[in-house]
This record gives C-alpha cells, sequence and structure tokens, in this order.
C-alpha cells in the first residue's frame, strides 16, 4: 500500500463483501466479494435494470457454501448485496467516494432479502454493516492493545474503494475520527 503504518491486517470483509445468510438471519459478510463471484454490485446497476429482484444464493467459489446471497432481476440480471449497497442504503457515503452509488437500486434490490428477513431495509442495512464493523472493530481493539494506543488520539485512516462504505460507520461506532485520503 506504500502507507508507512504501525502494524498492517488483512480483513476478508471490504466495500465489495458479499451478505450471507441462513435465509432467516444475516450470518455473515464475506469473505467472498462480488469480484470473486463475477458479479456486479446492486449500487452501480441503473435502477430501471432492478425489476422483480428476487433473492438466489449463489457459490462465488465452487468450494464456498450456497449462502452467498445475489439478486436476480426480471432481465435474468445477476446481482449481489455489499457493504457498498448496504451504506448507500442507509446514506452513509459521499458522493466524493468511489463507493458512492445509487440508493434507489440499492434499496430496490436489498428489499426482497429485507421481506425475507422479517426487516425493514435500514435494519438490514445496518445489520450488514454492524457485521462487517464487528470485524474491524475487534483488530483495532487488539492494535490499540497491543501497541498501548489511546482512543482520543487514534484516527482511522481508510484506503480503498470502500472506505467510504466502511470507515464512517465503523469510525462513529468506535467514537473515532477517521481520514480517506484522495
Amino acid at each position: 500500500t506504500y502507507i508507512n503504518s504501525l502494524d498492517v491486517r488483512v480483513l476478508g470483509v471490504a466495500g465489495g463483501s458479499m451478505i450471507r445468510t441462513d435465509g432467516k438471519k444475516i450470518i455473515d459478510v464475506g469473505p467472498r466479494s462480488a469480484h470473486i463471484a463475477g458479479l456486479n454490485y446492486a449500487a452501480f446497476t441503473p435502477p430501471e435494470d432492478i425489476v422483480n429482484p428476487k433473492v438466489e444464493f449463489v457459490r462465488p467459489n465452487a468450494s464456498d457454501p450456497a449462502d452467498y446471497v445475489a439478486i436476480r432481476c426480471e432481465n435474468g440480471q445477476l446481482l449481489t448485496l455489499t457493504n457498498t449497497c448496504a451504506a448507500n442504503v442507509l446514506g452513509i457515503v459521499k458522493p466524493e467516494y468511489f463507493s458512492y452509488g445509487n440508493a434507489e437500486s440499492c434499496r430496490k434490490a436489498m428489499h426482497p432479502l429485507a421481506d425475507m428477513l422479517g426487516l425493514s431495509l435500514e435494519e438490514t442495512a445496518r445489520t450488514i454493516l454492524e457485521i462487517s464493523c464487528a470485524k474491524i472493530e475487534g483488530v483495532i481493539h487488539e492494535l490499540s492493545e497491543e501497541y498501548k494506543l489511546e482512543n482520543d488520539q487514534s484516527v482511522l485512516v481508510g484506503c480503498g474503494g470502500g472506505a467510504g462504505s466502511l470507515l464512517p460507520f465503523t469510525a462513529e461506532k468506535m467514537g473515532l475520527s477517521y481520514s480517506i485520503p484522495e
């Protein structure tokens, strides 16, 4: 990354991470991504293409469980829901970030999942981000303890396309400031 840092940890969660469900609740987010599955994000799909969306389960890789959520549209297109989609549903992503997408598309595509789970769109999106954030938060706490860092002196710095989706949510939840460099 060419960024000076104290430590680097790799997590199986990013802006393109796909949602996993058992049909009753969201059980995980990631580690597979829309990119690995070869699917488009709902966030970057025109809303007029998302007609009569239905939940379909996929295996991003042959060895993966078949509990990753995809959305089949009436035109046959298969999309997926991601952290980026959830953040756009909640209006978290600012227009200057790569993860800024079409919130209407995200809401339309997420609706069948929310219905399946018996949740509102906002509850579904928040649950997705909370699961992802918990993974990030755990590592931040580990690093803070290991390096004896004080929270009031910590700033989260996020890079990459998904930073605009995950970083604001995580920083707010943890009470930290954040920065996303150009």
